[in-house]
C-alpha cells in the first residue's frame, strides 16, 4: 500500500508540474507531446488523451509533426 501511494503521489506530482508548465508555456508543442507520452505511458485513459489533444487543437498547437501524424497519412496514401 505504501509503495502504491508513493507511485501515485509521484504521478500526481508529475501531472501537476506539467499543468504548471503548460500554464506558463501554452504554445510549447514539445511540452504537450511530452505530457501526452507521459499520460499514455502511465496507462492514461483514452478519453483523457483525447481531451489533451483537443486542448492542443483549441489553442492552436499542432502535434502532427511531433507525433508523426502526417507521415502516417502520407504512407497510407502511398500504399
Amino acid at each position: 500500500a505504501i509503495a502504491a501511494e508513493i507511485v501515485l503521489k509521484g504521478q500526481r506530482e508529475v501531472h501537476r508540474l506539467y499543468q504548471r508548465a503548460l500554464q506558463k508555456l501554452p504554445l510549447c508543442a514539445s511540452l504537450w507531446k511530452d505530457q501526452l507520452l507521459f499520460e499514455a505511458s502511465e496507462g492514461g485513459k483514452t478519453d483523457n488523451l483525447r481531451k489533451l489533444v483537443s486542448k492542443c487543437q483549441e489553442i492552436g498547437v499542432s502535434l502532427n509533426e511531433l507525433l508523426n501524424l502526417n507521415s502516417y497519412k502520407t504512407e497510407s496514401k502511398n500504399h
